[in-house]
């Protein structure tokens, strides 16, 4: 067993004294970690047992009383012995040597000592008196000794240290990741034979701040479905940590960085949805903004769904401490994490008359990652610290849009991030349930999109006839005379109403809901109508190819096509660039009906 402390005395010297000190000293660090050689095992080899511990533990604690040096009757020195056991400690343990005075002045005549002892009662040491008021000199000292400890540990002590805490009921397995704060593992819980990931604090002066998140932290678990669980936690004694679920997918910007390229539209509003949700309960549930959304704080579970860090909530800050944190990153990092850092900051911290603390912030994040996901990089919204520390809020710039890059990505999205990114709080959504609400309007899904086109189409005029006449007017100009013949008879397209317009209206919707319908079992949907359309005497004996001018006909009327035909029935498809994601999204859709039917 390693431990940290060695606790070195002479049993004559003040051993109650001793025994208190060292009570206080396996409080603080546990009994595994102070040795004591009255608490070595019945049995073991007691000289070897004390060699081991000395030449292991990373401090020497010499404890000296008024009867250290060991005086006997002949007048001789017991530590001046060849074989006295403190003097032999000592010589081993000199270089690692904290020497604790016990109501004792510390000696200053050390001559005709050996060369170790004069050596170690030359160090400067502790001065604990015993006298009913010695709790504030104890805790200096110990205070003293976790920060030397913390200094000489290396990864692998802090790691075999947490181990101990853990005890048997988890074992650490590997390290996910370290940082000037914390180290994060993956562990397995033994007994329910699962995995867990394990937060460390490293840094022993922030585990007041870390007991305050951690409260926090429990709150926000109990009530946001998808933020990380708290599993359990230990703050009694260093290392304090917390026990969470361990989610496979790793980070959000783990994952951003090994796809490298835009990610689809509906991944992206998937997310925002799925993170913006987190938000809103966690506004609920502890009355403020998180303060900190980034890629690097949302953790993906198997499945890919989100969850966010309870950990990561940012403080209320200030324009220096935010610069402080961006003085130490080069503006020419090549490090996403880095560039995180950089261009995720809040343009309102830079701004004296704007709230700093308000939920924007989080709007503004979440909008940011939303941004990066579709442009496949983490834009840069603003000119540098140099500029941020001189002109604040001017240092903020417009980035490029995010349509004249994503062809297929509809205005309406589009707007919704830019809108939420806008560096002037005043011009983002008044909260930030009212983005989620817009993005939840908007379909990548190219028969959500179809329906919703269609729907407009129809609202030219309350019948829609003037849709359906439009479009036998168009088919008919191009379909064979033999087809064309058969609608003229009739006046389709010249008639105000016909129940041929009925029927086509029945139709559109049938074939939007064939492709909805994955299964596809006979007799379905189209089963009826392809058999009429079919060849034979009572069939209309539609050719394959019409289909195809049906298709392309009734894009034409809905999108528009200019020139020759300039006004689209849906409105959207006045901007060309909505033309493009709606005519894609008609063309998919009606592609497995016009299949079936060429095929029937």
């Amino acid at each position: 067993m390693s431990y940290s402390i060695f606790v070195s005395y002479r049993r004559a010297d003040n051993p109650i004294a001793v025994k208190l000190l060292v009570k206080y000293l396996q409080d603080k660090f546990g009994e595994d970690g102070v040795f004591f050689d009255i608490n070595v095992e019945p049995g073991k080899p007691w000289p070897e047992e004390i060699k081991t511990a000395l030449k292991e533990a990373k401090i020497f604690l010499a404890v000296i009383g008024r009867a250290w040096l060991g005086k006997m009757e002949s007048g001789e020195l017991r530590i001046q012995e060849k074989d006295d056991w403190v003097k032999l400690e000592v010589e081993v343990g000199l270089n690692k040597a904290v020497p604790v005075f016990i109501d004792v002045e510390i000696p200053r005549k050390t001559d005709g000592l050996p060369e170790p002892v004069r050596q170690l009662l030359d160090l400067q040491g502790y001065t604990i008196n015993f006298n009913g008021n010695e709790e504030s000199e104890i805790e200096a000292l110990l205070v003293f000794l976790e920060s030397k400890l913390q200094s000489l540990e290396t990864k692998d002590d802090f790691r075999n240290r947490l181990q101990k805490a853990l005890a048997d009921k988890y074992k650490i397995t590997n390290s996910i990741g370290s940082g000037q704060r914390a180290n994060v593992y993956l562990g397995r819980d033994v007994g329910l034979d699962r995995d867990v990931a394990i937060k460390a604090i490293t840094d022993m002066e922030l585990n007041s701040d870390f007991v305050n998140a951690l409260k926090v932290a429990a709150r926000i678990s109990d009530n946001v479905p998808n933020s990380i669980a708290i599993l359990g936690a230990y703050v009694k004694r260093n290392p304090f940590h917390v026990i969470m679920p361990y989610l496979p997918g790793g980070t959000l910007r783990k994952k951003i960085d090994e796809e490298g390229s835009p990610f689809s539209g509906n991944f992206t509003r998937e997310k925002l949805l799925e993170i913006g949700d987190a938000l809103v309960r966690i506004h609920e549930c502890v009355r403020s903004a998180h303060g900190n959304v980034k890629p690097s704080n949302v953790v993906l579970n198997h499945n890919g769904k989100p969850y966010l860090n309870p950990f990561s909530i940012a403080p209320a800050l200030t324009k220096k401490a935010v610069l402080d944190k961006l003085s130490g990153i080069s503006f020419s990092s090549r490090s996403s994490l880095d560039k995180e850092e950089l261009y995720y900051v809040a343009p309102e911290l830079f701004d004296r008359n704007s709230d700093k603390t308000g939920q924007k912030i989080d709007q503004y994040m979440l909008g940011i990652i939303g941004y990066e996901l579709l442009m496949g990089n983490i834009p840069e919204t603003h000119t540098g610290i140099d500029d941020l520390r001189e002109h604040g809020i001017e240092a903020f710039k417009d980035v490029e849009t995010i349509k004249d890059k994503r062809k297929d990505c509809p205005s309406a999205f589009s707007d919704i991030i830019h809108k939420m990114i806008d560096y002037n709080p005043d011009n983002r959504f008044d909260f930030l349930e009212d983005a989620i609400f817009e993005m939840k309007k908007i379909s990548f899904d190219d028969i959500e999109i179809a329906k919703a086109s269609y729907a407009r189409c129809l609202e030219k005029d309350n019948s829609g006839n003037h849709f359906f006449r439009t479009f036998y007017n168009q088919l008919i100009q191009i379909l064979p005379e033999t087809e064309a013949a058969k609608f003229k008879e009739k006046k389709i397209g010249e008639l105000e109403t016909h129940d041929q317009y009925k029927i086509l209206r029945e139709a559109i919707f049938i074939l939007l809901m064939f492709a909805e319908d994955k299964r596809r079992i006979e007799p379905n949907v189209l089963s009826r109508i392809a058999e009429r359309h079919g060849g034979g005497d009572k069939q209309l004996n539609i050719f394959p190819r019409s289909y195809d001018m049906f298709r392309d006909v009734l894009i034409k009327v809905i999108c528009g096509s200019p020139p020759g035909f300039e006004n689209a029935f849906d409105s959207r498809c006045q901007s060309r660039h909505e033309r493009g994601i709606i005519e894609k999204a008609w063309r998919n859709a009606l592609e497995p009906g016009i299949n079936y039917m060429k095929q029937s």
